[in-house]
Order: structure tokens, then sequence, then C-alpha cells
């Protein structure tokens, strides 16, 4: 009997291990590749020439496209031209629940997004104290901020250089 009980929680630990691999995976596909899990994410985003983006679909900065359901607005705009002037270009990764910064912390963690390229003012990070103890915010021109996780300074840098000609009020209305 006691060896039955062994048996029976060694399969019960390992299919707990696969369950949380399986939820740390998109459709069971790692998001971030093994052999990248080591790289810092500006040096992933350096190796890869493209920088993933969560969003919200939130208008008039960023909407869907009536035709094709992608991304779209000025600050779509910006980021392609921020990165293409970097060599570099953006996926549009993942939308977000306006209300949900948690979920955004856990995709920058998993490596799924490298930034949250919506900016967020300062009064919405005071209505939820998660924003100031998860994130470090890299500031744009007035209020607005973009998010990055807290500690990765080289990372930071790299939007703070990177998103220093943004400025909402010379975005173009759509």
């Amino acid at each position: 009997m006691a060896r039955f009980f062994k048996l029976f929680s060694a399969l019960v630990v390992i299919s707990m291990v696969a369950w949380v691999g399986y939820k740390l995976s998109v459709a069971g596909q790692f998001v971030v590749p093994v052999d990248q899990m080591a790289l810092t994410t500006l040096q992933r985003v350096k190796e890869s020439g493209v920088i993933r983006c969560g969003y919200w679909d939130k208008e008039p900065l960023i909407y869907k496209h009536k035709e094709n359901g992608e991304p779209d607005g000025p600050m779509v705009e910006f980021f392609e031209l921020a990165a293409s002037a970097r060599a570099m270009s953006t996926a549009w990764i993942k939308e977000f629940s306006y209300d949900d910064p948690a979920s955004i912390e856990l995709a920058l963690i998993g490596g799924e997004i490298d930034l949250f390229c919506y900016p967020v003012s300062s009064a919405l990070r005071q209505s939820n104290s998660l924003w100031d103890k998860s994130f470090d915010f890299v500031r744009g021109s007035g209020d607005f901020a973009f998010a990055t996780l807290k500690g990765d300074e080289d990372w930071r840098g790299f939007v703070k250089t990177l998103t220093q000609d943004f400025s909402p009020t010379e975005q173009k209305d759509q």
C-alpha cells in the first residue's frame, strides 16, 4: 500500500509540473525559447530585432483597424517609427484589459511581451498600487509614462532613449 501511495504521489507531482509548464506557455509553445531564457530583455530585443508590445485598445492612441482588426493609431505609428530608426520592428502581441495591471506584469515576467506600449497616466498609476509596486516607468512627455518591470535597468534605459521623442500632444488625430 505504501508503494502505491508513493507511485500515486509521484504521478500527481509530475502532472502538476506538466500543468504549470503548459500554463506558462502559449498553446503549448514556450513564449521565450529556452535558449533565450537567460538573456535580458535588452539582449533578446537586440538579438531578435523585434520589440514585442502589449497594449490597450483605447482610442485615440490605439484602436483596431476597421479592415484587418490589427492595432492601429498614433501610438502604433510612433513605436514603429522609433523601432525602425534603430533597425528594429514592433510586434503587437497582446491586448490587455484596462483594469488589470497584474496580467501585464505576468506577460512581462513571462517574456510574452517586452514592453507595455501604451502610455500610463499618473492618475491611473495612483488608482492601483500594483502599478508602482511592480513597474518602473519611463517618462514620455507630460503626465505619460511607459511600463517596464522593476529592476531591468538596461532595458529601461533603452526604452527611455526609444521614447524620448514621444509627445501625445503632437500625435495626429485619427
